[in-house]
């Protein structure tokens, strides 16, 4: 096994002979025979170490790798205006934690959340846009749909949208984002 190692605030790479022990949410202790090095290993959904500091970002890149399936993309807003609608609470990080109990965050109705930057909607506060994957089974009449507001859900309302969401209904109780015609 090859692992990187911080020792120091250097980082080595070494070839040892190892134990893992699975941790709760996707961790690892890996302990390193020979010198009896522990480091603590995270590792992604999709199966890679992830890079110290991150929640999923893989250390290694492999671009023949797929992306991995989704039902439907949210774009959470981070801008400047919409984070500090939310208090500058990192909602996407919650908004994933509520699909793993869903176990909506794998198989066929997985839904995806990734956080962007400015939409240029700051008059609506807390953004999102809806994607749905329409060529597998996403579901069209929720697709490409912008809510306002979203800074006053609770995880009662983001539970309601996934559920929403995963069963094909559609979103009329949540506002919404009139989008103009050309």
């Amino acid at each position: 096994m090859q692992l990187n190692i911080a020792k120091n605030r250097a980082l080595y790479w070494v070839k040892v002979p190892y134990q893992v022990k699975k941790l709760a949410s996707k961790r690892f202790e890996v302990k390193i025979l020979k010198e009896k090095i522990i480091a603590d290993v995270k590792i992604n959904i999709m199966g890679s170490e992830v890079v110290d500091g991150f929640i999923c970002k893989p250390k290694k890149l492999d671009p023949n790798k797929p992306i991995m399936y989704f039902k439907t993309h949210i774009f959470i807003c981070e801008g400047e205006r919409c984070k500090k609608a939310s208090n500058g609470k990192d909602v996407s990080y919650k908004l994933r934690e509520i699909l793993k109990k869903l176990n909506l965050n794998i198989g066929i109705n997985r839904i995806k959340i990734s956080r962007s930057g400015c939409f240029g909607a700051c008059r609506f506060r807390g953004v999102a846009n809806i994607y749905e994957n329409t060529n597998a089974n996403g579901y069209l009449p929720n697709n490409n749909i912008w809510l306002k507001n979203i800074h006053n859900f609770n995880e009662k309302k983001w539970i309601e949208l996934f559920k929403n969401l995963s069963e094909n209904q559609n979103l009329n109780n949540f506002q919404q984002i009139e989008i103009t015609q050309i």
